[in-house]
Order: C-alpha cells, then sequence, then structure tokens
C-alpha cells in the first residue's frame, strides 16, 4: 500500500522537479501523438548547465498533450488513422541542437534539431491538427519546427546564448506514428508505397 501511495504521489508531483501543467483530472487521459525514433544521441552533444537528460524513448512530437476522457480516445484514433494512413512515409535529418520551450514557458527542451524533410513533417502536424480541431481540442504549434528531446529544464531559456552544436547528419525514416493514451501506445502505419 505504501508503494502504491509513493507512486501516486510521484505521478501527481514528477520526481526533479518537473511538474505538470494540467492537474490532473480523474477520468482523464493524457494523450500524445509522435514520431518513435530510435538513435543515440551523438557523443558530440553536450547537456547544458542546469538541463537534465530526458528519459525513456525518444520521439518527434506531431501534438501537444490532449487531455481526453476514455469516449473520445476511439474517435481520435479513427480519425487520425485515416490521416497517417494517407501519409507517405518520410525521412528527418538532424544535423544540430537548438533549445525550444513550451507555450506556458515552464520548461525548456534541447533538442536535436532537423532541417531536411521538414516540409513533409509539416505536412502531417498540419493535417493532424485539421482532426484535433474537428474535435475541440487544441492544436500543435502554428509553425512547427521538428525535433527529438534529449534535455529539460525548468523555465524558459530561449533567450540564452546556447550554441548550436553540430553533428554529424543523422537520417531517420518514418513509416508510422504513435499515439499514446494514457499507458497504451497505438502504433499506426503510414500509406504502403504501390511499387
Amino acid at each position: 500500500m505504501e508503494s502504491l501511495k509513493r507512486k501516486l504521489s510521484e505521478i501527481a508531483n514528477p520526481p526533479e522537479g518537473r511538474h505538470r501543467c494540467v492537474e490532473h483530472q480523474p477520468g482523464m487521459w493524457a494523450t500524445h501523438l509522435y514520431l518513435p525514433i530510435a538513435i543515440d544521441v551523438p557523443p558530440t552533444v553536450s547537456v547544458p548547465l542546469g538541463f537534465t537528460k530526458t528519459e525513456g524513448p525518444l520521439h518527434v512530437s506531431l501534438s501537444r498533450t490532449l487531455y481526453l476522457q476514455q469516449r473520445e480516445i476511439a474517435p481520435l484514433l479513427d480519425e487520425i488513422t485515416q490521416v497517417i494512413h494517407s501519409t507517405p512515409p518520410f525521412t528527418l535529418t538532424f544535423t544540430g541542437t537548438s533549445i525550444f520551450a513550451n507555450e506556458e514557458g515552464t520548461t525548456s527542451f534541447l533538442g536535436l534539431s532537423a532541417g531536411k524533410g521538414k516540409a513533409a513533417y509539416v505536412r502531417l502536424v498540419r493535417a493532424l491538427n485539421g482532426v484535433v480541431r474537428g474535435l475541440h481540442l487544441p492544436p500543435y504549434f502554428h509553425c512547427p519546427k521538428p525535433h527529438c528531446s534529449v534535455a529539460w529544464a525548468k523555465g524558459d531559456h530561449t533567450a540564452t546564448a546556447y550554441p548550436s552544436q553540430p553533428f554529424k547528419p543523422i537520417r531517420c525514416s518514418f513509416t508510422s506514428v504513435c499515439m499514446k493514451a494514457g499507458n497504451v501506445i497505438h502504433t499506426i502505419p503510414m500509406a504502403v508505397s504501390s511499387t
């Protein structure tokens, strides 16, 4: 029983100073759309002072965190599946680092930035934003910048002069999108080439 109380406390108050931007509401499921990515952080990338390395699998976000009731998960999954099934696979090339912040300014991220392939990424985000708006949920950023977060810090550090850290280009091909709703991950394949 004590370990359950500790676990619930960690969920409500995440460790290492991170905090939820939205207070937990019973019956609401945190949901996130993303591209799974299986790469190692280049050894030349150093984490700035005050930042903490990100834990867990790396990813490229396609949505902000959406808060859904259980009954809203299936309709969102159905609609984004249609969009994703009609999206051809694409590649992003990561070449350097940048600092990003969430809209609330409560958290900053050191991200591996992608340049080549950005147009395909933006098309996918815009198509998913159309679905999200249609369900009266908040869309992702108006001008999304594809990146893979590798470290985080409290507060908005975007005005701080952190030099970009270039590295040998890393090409990542994407053939599916993941939707994580609570602790359930749905993997949705992109369009299959007819050739």
